[in-house]
């Protein structure tokens, strides 16, 4: 019996011992799986399914646009676009001047100019009797204005005549009446400045009248237009020195019978000048030219941008075509600029493009 007591007592030891190893590589072996499938999930993680993907929907964010019919197009011919998708809005950016999505931010362009002065015709009533109707109206077709963006600012009267200048004379305004200072402008010449070009103005007198009558130009004033602002860069002082910061230069066709040009700085004219032929009869019709500084501070400025054509708005029913007809000939390039919404409520902007060739 003792003996059967050791034996079993024996077996039963190295049962446990057994168990005990057991116990510990299963532990060790789910360690192991349990991390394997840690890392299997960190890897690949399981793709999300939209349960609402329906790619019927027709509220569905996507947007295109394009030429129901790709072909050249006639002037005064409709160009039909074909829409798809059910954004909020839709803006239309045709390509024309103005309504150029490029330029939706602002149109690039020179900065302007602009002149002030007073302008007066100066004549004793007896030398030009108002009440004598063979005399006919002022004489202001004498005097002009002129503006060059080319001249070299040699000031001699052969390189004044090669240069290309612009007469400005009709965007002034002149008194009806003789002895009648009156303001001539404002006058704009932006549309005349050029980015990188020189800027000259000049009045010209070219008298052939026997009365040599006198125009006074009087408290002159030049702007360089910066968008809304507006910078003095030109103007005079009166007074003993006085400043004149034109740098007026005077060029006559005969130098030999120079026009009359003289300053006055008195308390009843400040700041003026007056242009009157020579008083000899050779100086008859013959030109007399008054030519300001150069000024190269003409700027590159943003001006007004292209605006759009809302063609959809929030809250109204998909648009499936849109047309459009052009009046010129040219290559246009068409936007439509999409406000679409996700599932999120989130807002973007789609922006497609198309070209539209138009011919005569």
């Amino acid at each position: 019996m003792a003996i059967n007591r050791i034996v079993c007592e024996v077996v039963l030891n190295v049962l446990k011992k057994r168990i005990l190893i057991m116990k510990k590589f299963f532990i060790c072996f789910l360690s192991i799986t349990m991390m394997a499938v840690a890392c299997s999930k960190s890897d690949n993680p399981p793709p999300v399914v939209d349960e609402d993907d329906d790619s019927d929907d027709p509220t569905e964010v996507s947007f295109d646009a394009r030429l129901t019919e790709n072909k050249t197009f006639k002037v005064g011919e409709r160009v039909e676009f074909t829409l798809q998708g059910n954004p909020e809005s839709i803006d239309f950016f045709s390509g024309e001047e103005g309504h150029e999505y490029e330029y939706r931010a602002g149109t690039p362009m020179p900065s302007g100019m602009e002149l002030r002065f007073s302008i007066r015709f100066n004549l004793s009533a007896s030398s030009w009797p108002v009440d004598n109707p063979d005399w006919g109206p002022l004489p202001w077709d004498k005097l002009a204005l002129l503006v060059s963006t080319d001249f070299d600012g040699d000031y001699t009267f052969a390189s004044v005549s090669a240069a290309e200048w612009v007469d400005v004379t009709d965007r002034m305004t002149f008194p009806p009446i003789q002895s009648s200072t009156q303001p001539a402008g404002p006058i704009n010449l932006s549309d005349l400045t050029e980015i990188g070009k020189p800027f000259y103005f000049a009045f010209r007198l070219q008298d052939d009248h026997p009365k040599r009558p006198a125009f006074l130009i009087q408290n002159p004033e030049w702007y360089s237009i910066l968008g809304e602002d507006r910078e003095l860069i030109g103007y005079v002082k009166a007074g003993d020195p006085g400043e004149n910061t034109f740098n007026f230069q005077q060029v006559d066709e005969d130098p030999d019978y120079p026009a009359a040009i003289a300053w006055t700085a008195g308390p009843q004219y400040n700041d003026r000048f007056s242009m009157r032929r020579n008083n000899s009869a050779a100086s008859l019709g013959k030109q007399s030219w008054y030519i300001s500084k150069k000024f190269d501070g003409v700027q590159e400025i943003m001006g007004g941008g292209s605006v759009s054509i809302p063609i959809k708005s929030v809250g109204n029913e998909a648009l499936s075509r849109y047309s459009q007809t052009y009046q010129a000939p040219g290559t246009y390039h068409v936007y439509f600029v999409a406000t679409v919404l996700d599932e999120d409520g989130e807002r973007s902007e789609v922006v497609k493009s198309i070209t539209v060739v138009v011919e005569e």
